[in-house]
């Protein structure tokens, strides 16, 4: 049994996300706890999370459980209305640089956009084009913002 299965296995199930933050866990073991768990997974949850996987790095080798989290986030992305979780989420893709990430996430919050979004959230999406697809054709994306401002 792989560490993070033996200690999250011996945990009542409302604290294994609080312990796997806590836990001085790999990238990957990160990823198997949150693909893994079966409890609600919120945009707290998500960003948690993500905040975690910055800190330890190497995201690139942990797998097809990113993927796991990945629908997971887009699922809390698909049920929350705040602007601003939307923002923040979009933030940790771009710092953890997973631009098939970001660009999934991006409908979601060219959605929001109307909901009281702020220059310096535009200039987020823009900073995440730039970093993540900078040989990208990203005009429709661009007028809507600057329509939009």
């Amino acid at each position: 049994m792989n560490r993070s299965r033996l200690i999250f296995s011996r945990l009542p199930s409302k604290s294994v996300f609080a312990t796997a933050l806590a836990a001085p866990l790999s990238a990957r073991e990160i990823l198997e706890v949150a693909a893994n768990s079966k409890l609600t997974f919120t945009a707290t949850d998500a960003d948690l999370f993500l905040r975690k996987l910055i800190r330890a790095g190497n995201v690139k080798k942990a797998g097809p459980h990113y993927a796991a989290l990945t629908d997971r986030v887009i699922s809390c992305l698909e049920t929350t209305q705040d602007a601003a979780t939307t923002r923040l989420l979009l933030t940790r893709f771009i710092e953890l640089k997973c631009a098939n990430t970001f660009m999934r996430v991006l409908p979601f919050y060219c959605k929001r956009m109307d909901e009281g979004m702020t220059v310096g959230d535009h200039v987020t999406v823009i900073w995440g084009l730039a970093v993540l697809h900078p040989k990208g054709d990203h005009r429709a994306v661009l007028d809507e913002l600057v329509r939009r401002l």
